[in-house]
Formats: structure tokens, C-alpha cells, sequence
């Protein structure tokens, strides 16, 4: 006897259904007794309810299924942060790519915004060439000196009362040129 494709596509459908049943009605699973009718075109429909003629198909028990209750969900309130501050620190001053010459001094001038409230712990931290300034402290306006020829960048940081960055500014490149000693005579005419 030769089965063609279509008889086991029926087969494996019926199946299907019964798993379904199993998965999805529980009062069906439940009973040991699912009645089996076949419709129109040949496909197995499975049921707790008698529909027309049928076969009596016996459930062993070990199909049966627990209906299983959720616990109650428990509702977890979620606290609005204040809305986080956005602050903007932008170097003023050294201009952009400025030479200064000879034993000038480089006036440093910082802007925060917005402006920060006395007491709020946060704190300006000024770099020059990667090394934190630390004679300035938190101020804004300052001046550096001694510094040796070439080029030189400043970078500021904004940091809270903990020491975790809030902002950066862009880097400021400036250079300071200085006489040459070979080029002595020439200054002192």
C-alpha cells in the first residue's frame, strides 16, 4: 500500500491539533475522552464536544495538565529624577592658535553655563598639555607663566561634587615663541 504526500500532511495536521487542544484548552485536556470527526476535505478535527460522527479518542493521564495561577503582579513605583542639569564649559581665552611672544604671560579665561551655584560641590579643572593645572584650583580666570616655547593646548573639565566629568571643552591650541639665544645680538640693538 502506497501513502501519497497528502495522507501524512493529514496525519501530521491532526496531530498538530490535538497538541494544540492539549496546549490551549485545558478543561479539554483535562477530560480523558477527545472526540475525533473528520471535515469536508479530509482533515481530523479534534474536540471535547460531540459534532455529527465521531470517534471516541481515549487520553492516557499523563497527558493531563495543571492550570497553573500567576502569582499577583506586584506594581514597583518608579521616583522621577530631577531633570539632569546640561552645562556647556568653553574656553574664553587664550584665542584660538594665538602666538605670544618673548615672556608674555598667557591670561587663561573659562566660561560655565550655566552658572554654577556657590556650594554646589562642582569644580573646573583646567589641562594644559594633559597635566591638570593644580595652582589654579576651581578658578576661571588666571594667568600662566614660564612657559617654554612651542605649541601648548588647554582643555577645561567640568566635574560634580563625586569627580565625575559633567562636560569638557574643546581643546584650545595656543604657542608661545621665545628669542633664541643665538638671535641675541639682533634683539638687543
Amino acid at each position: 500500500m502506497k501513502f501519497d504526500l497528502s495522507f501524512w500532511s493529514t496525519i501530521r495536521l491532526g496531530f498538530f491539533y490535538l497538541g494544540m487542544i492539549n496546549l490551549i484548552s485545558p478543561g479539554a485536556a483535562s477530560s480523558e475522552v477527545v472526540y475525533k470527526t473528520i471535515d469536508e476535505d479530509g482533515v481530523p478535527l479534534f474536540s471535547d464536544k460531540i459534532n455529527g460522527e465521531h470517534e471516541r479518542v481515549l487520553l492516557p493521564k499523563s497527558n493531563k495538565t495543571n492550570v497553573f495561577e500567576s502569582p499577583p503582579t506586584k506594581m514597583i513605583a518608579i521616583e522621577e529624577k530631577e531633570p539632569k542639569q546640561i552645562y556647556k564649559v568653553e574656553i574664553l581665552s587664550p584665542p584660538i592658535d594665538h602666538t605670544f611672544r618673548n615672556s608674555e604671560k598667557v591670561s587663561v579665561r573659562i566660561n560655565v553655563k550655566p552658572r554654577l551655584a556657590s556650594g554646589s560641590g562642582h569644580e573646573t579643572r583646567v589641562f594644559l598639555d594633559g597635566d591638570l593645572l593644580s595652582d589654579h584650583g576651581s578658578s576661571t580666570n588666571f594667568q600662566i607663566r614660564d612657559l617654554e616655547r612651542g605649541a601648548h593646548t588647554l582643555e577645561a573639565v567640568l566635574t560634580d561634587i563625586a569627580g565625575r566629568e559633567l562636560t569638557r571643552s574643546e581643546v584650545r591650541t595656543f604657542f608661545v615663541q621665545k628669542a633664541s639665544i643665538f638671535n641675541r645680538r639682533r634683539f638687543n640693538n
